[in-house]
Order: structure tokens, then C-alpha cells, then sequence
């Protein structure tokens, strides 16, 4: 192997293979990244057995060929190595790789393993794809990352499902039980049944396929998602993910969804949380919750303790009057995900889910906030 590529392109791809990669791990290989030449690019990829991310640098690829380097060691040398010009990267016939530079004034050599021991868990089959938009994939995730379950013990909650949502139709949805968000993918196209229960994207997958989704939007193309034998693929430009799905299923979440007519309140997006912000903030030493209550032409934002009460009434206008709390940082979170002037508040009973509809948001979506008992 012997490649000339731009030391600032060869680090971003090390960069994004070495966020894949497992620094600490007892296998060897999953401390190392595997650098491949070819085809007029030099690729890096990087596993921890349940993600594997490669990406890809333009360069001038004088003889084919692969090898590997430790990737703690491969990160901090390119993030570092300053102004050298072109490097020349080439395998050092056991496994390793030599970096110097064209100009002759640097020059690395980093041991490595055999390449052919480092894992492969390149999709095998595509049970289900979808195309969709970078730009709408982007905006779904986006909306919807917050509300991933962090609690281990529920690990079907650990990421964002890809829902089937009636013929051809897909939603991406994500709870952590307390609350819950869904978008819909109306500009998607569905190949093949996306099975009942659904495709979990693990947690740790969702920011590398944002990433991907992004560069996808950057370039008004689209990205397709491929599903089979447990594990997606996704791919635009010199990047690409393959990750294990979530071995789950995501519960039948529409139970807890607001059912029927139900009273309403509209409120600025921005107003409400900056609200959130102010009294979550200020409540944050004493409770993590906050009282939403409605009057006539307002709803006020409050936190109070034995001795001290902190509130902002913001204009609002609808039909429900009552009282509800909720997580401060729920509400925040919420409000920091949509897009839009306003929102829409469902309320229902005192403890029932409450409905948060953005008219405003560039995809269809539906938010759940479950309430928290407070003094009446």
C-alpha cells in the first residue's frame, strides 16, 4: 500500500473512524483502525463490534493494499502533526503503517496487526430500505434524540425505532417512558415490511447517522437506511455506518398517545421554553419540577418551595384552564426540539398524558409529556 493524501483530510477520516472504535477494549483489533487504499481514496474504519464506521479521504493511491495502526496513537499524531504538506502513507509489510511527509521533514512508524484479523460486520442481506431525504432524515432525528431512554435495565428504550406507521408509511419514534416523541417520515420510500415491534437504531448510532444525514442535507441528496440480519447501514459521500440494531421491541406506544377532543392551549415555542429555562434553572437545588397553570389570555410558569416562588405568565390563548406539572428539563428539552412560533398544549386529566403539537415543525410530529402530582 502507497497513498499521497492531505494530512488534514486523512485526519478527519481517522476522526471519524476512531469514534467507532473501541480505545480500551481487551481485543486488539478494536483498539486499532484499519486503513485501506483504492479506488482513488484511502478509507479508515473503525468497530467496536456493534458500530463500524468508515470514512474516506480523496488521495493518490500509487499500489492498493491495507494495513492498521492503534488508533489513540493514529488520532493524536494527524490531530497534531501541524503544516507538513501531502503525507505518504504506505504499510510497512507487517501489518502496521509509515506516515512521513512529502517534503521529507516528518516521518512515523506505528505498529499494527495482521489485516486480515480485524472484524468485518458488513451487512450481509437488506431485509428493509428506506430512502428518504438528508434534510427530512436530519430534521426527524433531531426532533426525537432527546427523548432516548439512558436507563439500561429497559434497553428496548436505548435508541430511536423506525415505526411502521400503515402501507409504506414510517414514523421514528423514541420515549424514555416519562415522555415521548414521534415524527413522521411522509417523504419516505419503504421497501420491504418493516416488521411489528420495529428497528431500534441504538443510542450510541443515532449522532453518526445525524452526521450522515446531515452531510446528505448539506448536499440536497438523499440517504437510504438498509436493514437486515439484525444490523442498518447507512451511507452519503465518504461516510458510512454499519450498526447492530437494538435486539427488541419497542412497545406498542399508542396507548399512551391523547385520545379524543380535548382542550387546548397555544403558546410561543421560544416564550415557553426560556420559561422552562428560568424556573427549572432557579428550582434545580430544590425540585426538578415546574406547574404550568392556565387563566384567561395567559399561562404562568411556576416553581415555588416553602419559602420562596419564582413564575413568568406568557401570553397564551385556548380553551384549557387548570393546572399541570411537569419535569422542568422535559419541558425544556421539548421545546429546544421543535421548530415553529408556538405550540399547542392537550390537556387532560391531572394525571393523564399530556399532547404537545407543533403546527409550525417542517414534519408531522406528536409530543407526550407525562405530568407529576402536585398540591392541588
Amino acid at each position: 500500500m502507497k497513498v499521497v493524501v492531505a494530512p488534514k483530510a486523512f485526519a478527519q477520516a481517522v476522526a471519524a473512524a476512531a469514534d467507532a472504535a473501541d480505545r480500551k477494549a481487551s481485543v486488539p483489533a478494536l483498539r486499532h483502525v484499519f486503513v485501506e487504499a483504492g479506488g482513488g481514496s484511502l478509507a479508515v474504519l473503525g468497530t467496536d463490534l456493534d458500530r463500524a464506521v468508515r470514512a474516506e479521504a480523496p488521495a493518490d493511491v500509487e499500489e492498493d493494499g491495507a494495513a492498521t495502526a492503534p488508533v489513540e496513537v493514529l488520532a493524536r499524531l494527524v490531530r497534531n502533526i501541524g503544516a507538513v504538506g501531502d503525507l505518504v502513507i504506505e504499510g510497512d509489510g507487517r501489518g502496521g503503517l509509515l506516515l512521513r511527509a512529502a517534503a521529507g521533514d516528518f516521518e512515523a512508524r506505528l505498529p499494527g496487526i495482521p489485516p486480515e484479523e480485524f472484524p468485518d460486520i458488513r451487512p450481509r442481506e437488506t431485509a428493509v430500505a428506506i430512502r428518504v431525504p438528508g434534510r427530512d432524515l436530519a430534521v426527524a432525528l433531531e426532533t426525537v434524540e432527546h427523548a432516548v431512554s439512558h436507563e439500561e435495565t429497559r434497553y428496548y428504550l436505548n435508541g430511536v425505532c423506525v415505526w411502521p406507521a400503515g402501507e409504506g408509511a414510517v414514523v421514528l419514534v423514541a420515549t424514555d417512558a416519562h415522555r415521548l416523541a414521534e415524527v413522521a417520515l411522509t417523504s419516505a420510500e419503504v421497501r420491504g415490511t418493516v416488521p411489528e415491534g420495529g428497528l431500534i437504531i441504538p443510542r450510541a448510532a443515532v449522532p453518526i447517522v445525524l452526521r450522515i444525514a446531515s452531510a446528505a442535507a448539506r448536499d440536497d441528496a438523499a440517504v437510504e437506511l438498509r436493514f437486515g440480519g439484525g444490523l442498518v447501514a447507512v451511507r452519503h459521500g465518504g461516510l458510512s455506518l454499519v450498526s447492530r440494531l437494538v435486539d427488541g421491541q419497542f412497545p406498542a406506544y399508542e396507548r399512551v398517545m391523547p385520545k379524543g377532543e380535548r382542550p387546548g392551549l397555544r403558546v410561543g415555542r421560544e416564550a415557553l421554553e426560556d420559561a422552562a429555562e428560568l424556573v427549572g434553572g432557579w428550582m434545580q437545588a430544590v425540585r426538578s419540577w415546574l406547574v404550568l397553570e392556565a387563566g384567561e389570555g395567559r399561562l404562568t410558569v411556576r416553581g415555588t418551595d416553602d419559602a420562596t416562588a419564582v413564575s413568568r405568565t406568557l401570553p397564551a390563548e385556548g380553551d384549557w384552564r387548570g393546572k399541570v406539572g411537569f419535569n422542568a428539563r422535559y419541558v425544556a428539552d421539548a421545546m429546544d426540539a421543535l421548530e415553529g412560533e408556538s405550540v399547542v398544549l392537550r390537556v387532560g386529566g391531572p394525571s393523564e398524558p399530556v399532547g404537545i403539537e407543533a403546527p409550525d415543525h417542517p414534519l408531522p410530529v406528536r409530543f407526550v409529556l407525562m405530568p407529576v402530582r402536585i398540591a392541588t
